[in-house]
C-alpha cells in the first residue's frame, strides 16, 4: 500500500506542476500579445500625430494674414522608424512600415522635407521656396 500512495503523490505533483506550467505559458503568451498590440497602437498614433502636426502648421499658415513666416521641424525618424512623406493634391500621406495615414491639407507651393521647413504666406502658402 505504501508504494501506491507514493506513486499517487508523485502523479499528483506532476499533474499540478504541468497545470501550473501550462497556465504560466498561456499567461505569458497573452501578455506578450497584449504588449505587441499596444506597441502597434502607439506606432500608429505616432504616425497619425506627425501627419496632424504638419496639417496644423499648414492650416495655421492658411488662416494667417499675408506676411506670416514660421519655421517648423519634421523629425527624420518617428519611433526609431524611417518613414516617407508623399504629397497629392490637398493630401498628405505619411507612410511608416505597416502604417499609412492620409490627411487633408491646404494647398501650398513647395515641398515638405524632413528637418527644418520654412513656411510663409504671401497670398499663397510657400513651404521651403
Amino acid at each position: 500500500m505504501e508504494t501506491k500512495r507514493k506513486g499517487q503523490t508523485s502523479i499528483e505533483l506532476i499533474m499540478l506542476t504541468s497545470f501550473l506550467l501550462i497556465f504560466f505559458v498561456a499567461f505569458i503568451a497573452i501578455l506578450g500579445y497584449d504588449l505587441s498590440k499596444k506597441r502597434e497602437d502607439i506606432n500608429y498614433a505616432t504616425v497619425k500625430d506627425l501627419a496632424t502636426d504638419i496639417q496644423q502648421e499648414l492650416i495655421l499658415a492658411s488662416e494667417a494674414s499675408n506676411g506670416y513666416v514660421r519655421t517648423f521641424k519634421i523629425p527624420s525618424k518617428i519611433a526609431n522608424q524611417d518613414y516617407t512623406l508623399e504629397l497629392e493634391p490637398n493630401l498628405l500621406i505619411v507612410k511608416a512600415q505597416k502604417y499609412s495615414v492620409a490627411i487633408e491639407i491646404p494647398t501650398f507651393s513647395g515641398s515638405l522635407v524632413k528637418g527644418t521647413n520654412n513656411i510663409r504666406k504671401e497670398g499663397v502658402i510657400y513651404v521651403n521656396v
